[in-house]
């Protein structure tokens, strides 16, 4: 009866454990998550300008990378979970132009033909497995 009732206590501390590893594991990834968002939504929630747009564009590409996001014809793919787009609406140009393009091209290139000029988020959309943001579309003021 004593070994039963030592097994049935052991058996108890091993569920709560486990349920409590997985509660703390859960709310961890729920916070890298929010600060992943957090870098990119500071940008999004105003008007930035041409610098804060290539600082964007440089977190978007490493992020990328860092993920290892795939790549056809030089455009980074949606992987679902954790690739990020940019898009660029050039309203002199009346083109819109993806972060790759922009990056390619050089972004000291950007910054000096835009460094002053005004962009705005026009959209905004999250990876549903994730809720991670997937893409943002900027347009220029």
């Amino acid at each position: 009866m004593k070994k039963f009732v030592i097994v049935f206590l052991i058996i108890i501390v091993l569920i709560i454990s486990s349920v409590s590893f997985a509660y703390f594991k859960y709310k961890e990834n729920i916070k890298i998550k929010k600060a992943i968002n957090e870098q990119y939504e500071s940008y999004i929630s105003k008007e930035i300008t041409g610098v804060e747009v290539a600082t964007l564009i440089n977190k978007a590409v490493d992020s990328n990378r860092k993920n290892i996001v795939e790549m056809k014809d030089g455009i980074y793919q949606d992987n679902g979970k954790d690739s990020i787009k940019i898009d660029i609406k050039f309203k002199d140009l009346e083109k819109t132009f993806p972060m790759e393009t922009i990056y390619s091209n050089g972004v000291e290139e950007f910054i000096l033909n835009y460094r002053y000029i005004k962009f705005k988020s026009i959209e905004v959309d999250y990876h549903e497995a994730t809720q991670k943001i997937s893409y943002i579309k900027l347009e220029q003021q």
